[in-house]
Parts: C-alpha cells; structure tokens; sequence
C-alpha cells in the first residue's frame, strides 16, 4: 500500500516543467500583501489588550498569513495576479473605513512564507508549480545574509564546526527517518542519500573557506558561477549526466549525483546572500535608504533578465540568477513600505539637571544626526527651562533639517507657556506632547510611528509632593490609546521610587526607562530597527537587550494597579513602611544582639 502511494507520488512528480519567473513573482508580492493585511487588520482591531489573547494572536495570523498564501500556492495558483490585487483592496478598505485603536507585535511574514513552503510540498497543486525549488534559493540567499560573513565578523574553526555539524547531524537524522518511514522522495531531487541540510552544510563550508581567499565577493561570485556554469555543466557535460535518467547509481556520488554537483550554484547563492546582507548593513548604517532601494532595483532587473530554461537540479545560472532577482525583490517591496516616524524630545533643561544639560543636548544631536538624511523623520524639541520656582515651556515646530534641530536646542526661546506646579511638571510635558501638531495624525502605529522621549533626572511632581498639575500617570494611558510610545533617560536621578516609577511610567506605553550612559545607543538602534526593518517603537524595544535598560527596582505588577499617581504614592509610602518594620524587627532579633 505504501508502496504503490511512494509510486505514484514519484510519477506525479517527475518530468514537469515547473513554472513561470512571472507566477512565481506574483506569489512572493502575495506575501507582502498579507503581511499588510494582517498588520492593517491588527492596528484596527477592537481589542485594547489583544497582546495578552495570544489566542487570538494566533488566529488572526493564521486566517491573514497562513491561509492566503496556502491558497495562492494551491487551487488560486493560476489566480495569484488577482487574489494579492484583493488582498491589497481589503487592506485599504480596512485601513480608511474603521476607527484605529491599538498595533501589536507580529511575526516576520518571511517565516511564515518559509513555512508555508515547506509544509505544502505534499499538496499536488502546489507541487506542480515547483515553489518550493524557490524556497530553498531563498534559503541559502537568507543564510547568508544572516551570516558572519555579512557582518564581517571573524569566527574560529570551532565556532564554524559547531554551526555546521547541527546541519549535518539534522541531514543525516533525516537521511534515517525517511528511510525508516518510507517517505515519499524522489532520487532525482538530491540523490538517494543526499538532502538539503547536508547542502547548506557544505554550501557554509565551501563559501567560508571561499572567503579567506579573497575578500572581493563581485569577483569571487563571478569566479564560482562561471566554474559551476560554464566548466562542470557545460565543459564537462555534467548537465547530461545529472538530467539522464538512465545513468546507473553504482557509487556515492552516481547515487548523490544531484546534491554534490549542485554544491556550486548553491555556494554562489550563499556568496549572493552575503553581498546583499552587506549592502543592507552598510547602508543601514550611513541611513542611506534611497540608495539602498536604488540599488535593490537595479539588481532585481538585471538578475531577472538572465532567466532561461532555469533548473533547480542543475543549479545553473538561470536558476540562481532568477532566485537572487526573487529575492531582491521581495526586500525592494518592505523596503518600500515607507512609513512615516515622528519623534518628540522632552529635554529638562532646569537647574536640577545641573552640569548634564549640556550631555543632554549632545545625546539629542547625536541621535538626530542618525536620521537626518531620511526625509519621512520629523523630530520637535520641547524644552523645559526655570527661573526660581518657576516653570517654563519652550515650544519649537517639527522638523528634518539637522541645522533647525540644533538651533532649537542651543537658542534661548522665550517661553509660550508658564507651569504653576511644584516639582517637575511631567504631567503637564506629556499632555503636550500628546496633544502637539502631529505632521501625520494618525493613531496607526504600522504607517504613523511616534516616539516621545523625555529627558530628566528631577523627581516629577506629585509623586512625594500633592499633585497640583496634570497627573503623569493618566497620560500614560492616554499615550497607550493613542499607540504614542514613551521613552524616559534617567540622567542621575538615585532615588529608587523615581526610578520605579520613570520604569513603570515608560513601560506602561510600551517603551522603556533607559539610564543616561546607554540611552544614546539603545535609542539609535531603536530608530534604526523602525527605519530599516519597520518594527513599530513597541516591537523595537522589546529586543533591547536587558543589560541596557535600568533594572526594575519595584513589582511593575503592582503599580500597574493604580489608577493614579497618588494611589502609587500610598503604594510606595506602604513599601517604606514595611521596610522600616522589617529593619527594626531584625535589630530586635537575638540574632543581631551583641
């Protein structure tokens, strides 16, 4: 029975002519368009809270991702054109026709499209159009990407042998349970023995030690294709022998034949990856995204020109070209996915912040300068000066001009608006930042992303005095509502209750509280991850790493209880209180007696 299933498996799948450049394009745009339907679909749906309902998390991913693609990919292939057209529709509709309210973290759509490829190569209609030879090109380009190589990064033998003998241990567990199982497979894929984890585990071998040769990878990737092409297929007829179907399997490499003379064009691909992955790192760095989109481009229409009797077997230059072409594509479409990032610093310039005021004029200038070429970042400064007991704000207009940013933060303004409260108005500074001339007003934190951050080390008003300005607490949430991020930098501030609760204050937003000697850092990689990988500031944060950001000193949980900053007073108040009891309970003790 099993048998005669693997046998007609086989049968269906041999001899295809697999698809078209056009189709196959068709279907990786159809990611990029469930990717912004679900996105979209996030940023309006009616659940505040929908962070916590992995659930339903869970459901909205799979009917937005999963499904649609599982569809293009099997009885909608020969509708691809028209179903991402539709998709791109209901998006739209979605986007002008309801009330946003909330944006969520979401998985990377390349995982899912990953995924998706690999779990449906049992389907028959999706084995006819032969996607998932794309699948694995696509693999190795991202391999390399991701790489050391890409990042320039020096690694050991030990390091090498040890991410390449995980890949050989999976090749040869799998080589175990398909034969064991008596999986389908067809031998003219990679050979008898052979498979595509023993592929990317020599592809990675072959392209490190490729890399110590020379470090001029145009030439190197020229080299490798015009060998795999030109001399193995071509030369040496290795084409005839790997299309053959009559050549008998007598040794390791007839029965292997398919893997181990395909290890070129693979390594080629992975050498593409790591020409890419240092393009993308590099302009990242020097925020030149224009550049960046002009060059993915250019190299998608090139790449995709050279596309003629493209075979996945052969690993030709059709084939890798195409891939490559595929690949560039994809990330020209999310680099193309502007959005718009708007940025307001709060920065405490009175007499409590004493000698850092200028530090804190540099951090701001610094973290301005990474973005002043990008012309969807407009950044506005809000200053907070005193005279006595006086507060006063200094109001500038949003801007992308880097000589404007400066002026604003060293002219002295004349006030537009006086605080009576006692202590730091912090309530007051995020009303009006809330409530500022926003250059995009819109609450949808995929395509409008705000950022507000506030610079202090002064103890904010209300909290260990009576509150007599606008409650910083309540602004919090107001800020949660309106998907507007805060992000507070602790400059010397050593009162602990401060510190809990700038953390609890931030992090209630979806931000963070970042001490002064690492804010200048965490906030330029921040930016950077919204910019180039169109996180949302939520998502962004999140990957701070934790050695960066100020140690929680209080239990987050129980603030987060408190409706207003005078019920976290009385809880900080209680804390002191029973620290006292216990200090004194202990002096009492036995134990402590001399």
């Amino acid at each position: 029975m099993m048998d005669d299933y693997r046998q007609r498996k086989e049968r269906f799948v041999s001899n295809l002519n697999g698809t078209t450049l056009f189709e196959t394009g068709s279907v990786m745009i159809t990611i990029c368009s469930t990717y912004f339907l679900c996105q979209t679909l996030k940023s309006f749906i009616s659940w505040p809270n929908i962070e916590k309902l992995s659930w339903m998390n869970y459901v909205i991913e799979n009917v937005t991702l999963v499904i649609p693609m599982i569809c293009v990919c099997t009885f909608l292939s020969s509708f691809s054109t028209w179903f991402h057209v539709i998709l791109w529709l209901i998006s739209i509709l979605i986007y002008f026709l309801t009330k946003p309210t909330s944006s969520v973290s979401l998985v990377s759509s390349t995982s899912y499209s990953r995924n998706i490829s690999w779990s449906n190569t049992d389907c028959n209609m999706y084995m006819y159009t032969c996607r998932m030879d794309l699948g694995v090109g696509l693999f190795a380009i991202s391999h390399g990407m991701v790489s050391s190589e890409a990042r320039n990064k020096q690694i050991n033998v030990k390091e090498l042998f040890l991410e390449n003998i995980i890949l050989f241990i999976l090749g040869f567990i799998r080589l175990i349970v398909v034969k064991y199982f008596s999986y389908v497979e067809h031998v003219s894929e990679y050979g008898i023995h052979w498979n595509f984890f023993l592929t990317l585990c020599f592809m990675k071998l072959i392209g490190h030690c490729l890399l110590k040769i020379t470090k001029n990878l145009i030439s190197l990737i020229v080299v490798v294709m015009i060998f795999h092409e030109f001399i193995l297929l071509k030369y040496f007829h290795v084409d005839n022998y790997l299309m053959s179907s009559n050549n008998v399997r007598k040794n390791f490499i007839d029965a292997n034949r398919e893997g181990i003379f395909s290890l070129g064009g693979y390594v080629c691909l992975y050498l593409i990856g790591v020409f890419i992955g240092r393009i993308i790192i590099h302009d990242e760095s020097k925020q030149k995204f224009k550049q960046m989109g002009l060059q993915l481009f250019l190299g998608m229409v090139f790449l995709c020109v050279i596309n003629w009797n493209s075979s996945r077997k052969l690993c030709n230059l059709s084939y890798v070209s195409s891939t490559a072409g595929l690949a560039l594509q994809q990330l020209l479409l999310y680099n193309s996915m502007a959005s718009n990032v708007m940025i307001v610093f709060c920065v405490d310039n009175t007499t409590s912040m004493a000698l850092n005021v200028i530090k804190s004029r540099e951090m701001v200038i610094d973290i301005c300068k990474q973005v002043e070429k990008n012309n969807n970042i407009y950044i506005k400064i809000i200053k907070l000066e005193s005279m006595r007991t006086r507060w006063f704000r200094v109001h500038c207009e949003f801007t992308n001009s880097m000589s404007e940013i400066v002026e604003q933060l060293l002219k002295c303004n004349n006030p537009d608006y006086i605080y009576p409260s006692k202590g730091i108005p912090v309530g007051d500074l995020l009303h009006d930042a809330l409530n500022v001339d926003w250059p995009f007003n819109d609450d949808n934190q995929i395509i409008n992303k705000k950022l507000v951050v506030l610079v202090t080390d002064g103890v904010p008003n209300g909290l260990f005095t009576p509150l007599d300005s606008i409650d910083p607490w309540v602004m919090s949430h107001k800020f949660h509502k309106k998907n507007i991020v805060l992000a507070v930098v602790g400059v010397g501030n050593d009162n602990f209750k401060c510190d809990a609760f700038y953390h609890a204050l931030a992090k209630n937003t979806g931000g963070l509280y970042i001490p002064f000697v690492n804010a200048e850092h965490v906030l330029q990689g921040v930016i950077g991850k919204v910019i180039v990988r169109k996180d949302t500031f939520n998502e962004a944060f999140r990957l701070v790493p934790s050695e960066y950001i100020e140690i929680e000193l209080y239990d987050y949980e129980a603030i987060i209880q408190c409706g207003n900053i005078n019920q976290i007073k009385e809880l900080f108040l209680e804390a002191i209180t029973r620290a006292d009891y216990d200090i004194i309970k202990m002096i009492n003790d036995d134990k402590f007696r001399f």
